[in-house]
């Protein structure tokens, strides 16, 4: 049982006590499953590296996102100031790499990286 409140401590940990990703983690930590006995893989946090490869334009756009809790093109063409194409291009940029999600021209950070995006932009003092 001890094990078993250390996997709930570590999921809770990592989806800072948010539902969904802990729900997340849960099942993408499922390895194998067989006779009623579940095999799971240590969750792992992402690495905050991994938002160093986006320029600065693509954090200010994931960061516009993020503060607005989803924003149309068109509010977001307004609020950064950059050309159509250019916003194109971060905001493919950005849907390629699954940072974020487009639903009825409103795009919002995937649920996943929620919490990263976020504490990556505060560690860059963008937030």
């Amino acid at each position: 049982i001890a094990k078993e409140a250390d996997i709930f401590v570590s999921l809770y940990s990592l989806s800072n006590g948010i539902p969904g990703m802990a729900l997340y983690y849960w099942l993408s930590s499922i390895k194998d499953y067989k006779d009623d006995i579940i095999d799971l893989n240590v969750p792992q946090r992402p690495q905050m590296q991994m938002f160093d490869h986006l320029n600065k334009d693509s954090l200010f756009v994931l960061s516009q996102i993020l503060l607005h809790k989803g924003i149309s093109k068109e509010r977001l063409l307004k609020v950064t100031g950059y050309g159509n194409a250019m916003l194109d291009d971060i905001l493919d940029y950005l849907k390629m790499n699954s940072f974020i999600s487009e639903e009825q021209d409103v795009y919002d950070i995937e649920q996943y990286w929620t919490v990263y995006v976020n504490n990556y932009l505060k560690h860059k003092k963008m937030m």
